[in-house]
């Protein structure tokens, strides 16, 4: 019982604060003028969104710092071939499951999903996750999506700092990184030198709720993987 009672004082508080506002706001400014209380109100309510536009300007500005690194090509064809999907599991923002259906992808012929762990080493031996695949053989997939988190990736990329490249935003909110690699024909993966054909970065955040002044938030996927799948499928579509 409290806590629905906690939830209700956490919202009703704000929206309070808010009419407060535009009672003081008609009473010392607006008042006798013509739609007086409807200006107050309308102000109250901007004043109120202030912090959650703010967070989402943020939100938008860390995101345009990868924009360097990102590989979005407007159209994109590629030969047939099977697919591994590498993700690390558990992670919001990262982990792609019914909402990435790689097998519906044009140049798709197969794929599988493999679960990589937070620490792996790289260049990653790909026939070491695939014991039923023949070494005599030649790999039998040609593609990878990996999804990791960006902390994992500069680890791959052996960058100085384990967490991030200069350029990229500063650590404080969980990031996550896709990509559409091609597989060398020897089975092992070395993501500094791999053929990258798309690469798409997201962001999680808390992000202030609108109209409530900063007070309540919300957890954000910008984009949601699902949408960076789409945008993949869109551009390998064939026309």
């Amino acid at each position: 019982m409290m806590l629905p009672v906690l939830f209700l004082i956490l919202y009703m508080l704000p929206l309070l604060l808010t009419a407060l506002l535009a009672v003081l706001l008609y009473r010392l400014i607006f008042r006798g003028r013509r739609w007086g209380m409807a200006i107050s109100v309308a102000l109250a309510l901007a004043a109120s969104c202030v912090q959650p536009v703010l967070d989402r300007i943020a939100l938008w500005r860390d995101l345009d710092r990868y924009a360097a690194d990102e590989i979005r090509p407007d159209r994109l064809i590629l030969p047939p071939g099977r697919l591994l999907h590498l993700q690390e599991g558990n992670h919001a923002g990262v982990t792609c499951d019914a909402e990435c259906p790689f097998d519906t992808l044009s140049f798709v012929t197969g794929s599988t999903e493999l679960e990589l762990r937070d620490a792996v080493d790289w260049p990653l031996n790909l026939w070491d996750m695939l014991p039923e695949a023949d070494p005599a053989e030649p790999f039998p997939y040609r593609y990878a999506f990996v999804s990791v988190s960006t902390t994992s990736y500069a680890g791959m990329l052996g960058l100085t700092d384990l967490y991030r490249k200069p350029d990229w935003p500063d650590i404080g909110v969980s990031k996550g990184v896709h990509m559409l690699v091609e597989i060398p024909q020897d089975g092992v993966l070395d993501l500094t030198q791999a053929p990258v054909h798309f690469r798409r970065f997201n962001l999680q955040a808390d992000l202030a709720m609108a109209p409530f002044w900063g007070i309540v938030s919300s957890s954000t996927i910008w984009p949601e993987v699902g949408t960076i799948f789409a945008d993949l499928a869109a551009v390998t579509r064939p026309q």
